[in-house]
């Protein structure tokens, strides 16, 4: 992150979350005065539903969270997820591993990354971001998902985003 001015990074986990940065020019150190959090979470779809594709979510009339998570994901193959507090589910590391397969033998995946980037990049401009848009990374679940598998990573790259590494 250090290389670029500003961007954003999503948080693709239990939920959703962005935050948009910038690197002080002088010392190249995050500049932690210019840090923002967002709450993209839970902004409704029906804001945005010129950005989802319909194909992946028919009827998302539901927050952004809700259809933009690892249990998301994960429903959309058929696998099994918990539901926890607030309308959000969770999806086990070992159901995660099991998706890998289905994310690398589907165009739904590429799809679903094509929504997210569009969706956030709606949020952005909408809040008077646009150079937040340039250099927009992904970390959390989905980041160590995608990290298991070129294909995948690569997937990622096509829709516009970057990684940021994980543990």
């Amino acid at each position: 992150m250090a290389l670029t001015r500003q961007g954003s990074a999503l948080t693709v986990g239990t939920s959703l979350g962005l935050c948009t940065y910038g690197i002080d020019h002088k010392t190249a150190l995050l500049d932690m005065s210019r840090v923002m959090s967002h709450k993209i979470a839970h902004d409704m779809t029906v804001h945005y539903r010129s950005q989802i594709h319909p194909q992946v979510f028919p009827s998302a009339s539901t927050s952004l969270g809700a259809i933009f998570s690892m249990a998301a994901l994960a429903r959309l193959f058929n696998k099994t997820t918990t539901s926890v507090a607030n309308n959000l589910s969770r999806v086990s590391k070992g159901v995660t591993k099991t998706i890998i397969p289905d994310l690398v033998n589907s165009e739904i995946f590429a799809q679903w990354l094509e929504s997210l980037n569009m969706c956030a990049n709606s949020y952005l401009e909408g809040k008077l971001l646009q150079n937040c848009t340039h250099e927009i990374f992904i970390s959390g679940g989905l980041a160590v998902v995608v990290s298991q598998e070129t294909y995948l990573r690569d997937t990622v790259k096509r829709a516009g985003f970057r990684l940021l590494k994980s543990d």
